[in-house]
């Protein structure tokens, strides 16, 4: 087994990025209760999706920019779900799918084609604490 040098970088959290979960329905004992909009900072990594990964998503999926996040369980945070809002560089991520591990929720957003002037309101939530890689090309 190859021994680990410094700090583990899921650990550390490297971003903050503004979530906004917006309001709606939701089923409550198969009764409809209406659900507040909700604005909180989501702490965790951001990794680009492998190919393998996107491999496994329908075709007309794999063009689009896609990201993992993995956010780290905090017991004050709301876990991220399905259809969340992020905002990460100045560009809109929807959260298409989140795996709940316990201590972790593994999610994948997609980045999404809109204009600066579009982008919802998400209060005064931090706006990408951390670092936000450059891409060189």
């Amino acid at each position: 087994m190859w021994p680990l040098f410094g700090p583990s970088r899921l650990m550390n959290m490297d971003e903050t990025l503004p979530v906004l979960r917006e309001g709606g329905w939701i089923l409550v004992g198969g009764k409809r209760v209406p659900r507040e909009t909700t604005r909180y900072a989501a702490r965790g990594m951001v990794a680009p999706l492998t190919g393998r990964d996107l491999l496994i998503l329908p075709e007309g999926d794999r063009n689009t920019e896609q990201y993992q996040f993995f956010q780290v369980w905090e017991a004050q945070v709301p876990k991220l779900e399905v259809g969340d809002k992020l905002l990460r560089g100045g560009k809109l991520l929807i959260c298409e799918s989140a795996k709940d591990w316990g201590s972790f929720v593994e999610a994948r957003l997609v980045v999404q084609d809109v204009q600066q002037d579009d982008l919802p309101d998400f209060g005064d939530v931090p706006q990408g604490q951390g670092e936000v890689p450059v891409d060189p090309c």
